[in-house]
């Protein structure tokens, strides 16, 4: 819904069971009521590769607001491992299309999966400028 909103967080810092320091951040939210839809991304699938394994990815994202221009981004583990065997190639457009490439090699495995996130950002600017 429209409008303006506060929220408070407080922060506990514990050390040996022991809290030893409080923090409050508080912040405001601003909603507006513009008249823009947000792009989608369309579905990825979850994918599992082999060590060694190129894992190639082709994103596409559109906006129903066909005036509007959508930018895709990627971030996540596989960047920060190793960025030289990550590429993350993106055209601007609507729709947007992107190809995200990872070279895997034997010291990637582990138990946990690794999480990468892609965003679509759309270039409208509201009343207010934003």
């Amino acid at each position: 819904m429209p409008g303006d909103y506060n929220i408070a967080i407080r922060i506990r810092e514990f050390r040996e069971g022991r809290c030893i320091g409080v923090l409050l951040r508080d912040m405001q939210i601003l909603v507006g009521n513009e008249n823009n839809d947000p792009p989608q991304i369309e579905n990825i699938i979850d994918t599992c590769v082999y060590a060694g394994e190129i894992l190639n990815l082709n994103i596409r994202a559109t906006d129903p607001n066909i005036s509007d221009i959508v930018t895709l981004t990627a971030e996540g583990a596989p960047f920060q491992i190793d960025p030289s065997r990550v590429s993350f190639n993106a055209n601007a457009g609507n729709p947007a299309t992107a190809n995200f490439q990872w070279q895997t090699i034997c010291t990637d495995i582990r138990p946990a999966s690794y999480t990468v996130v892609f965003k679509a950002e759309d270039d409208y600017t509201g009343v207010s400028g934003n």
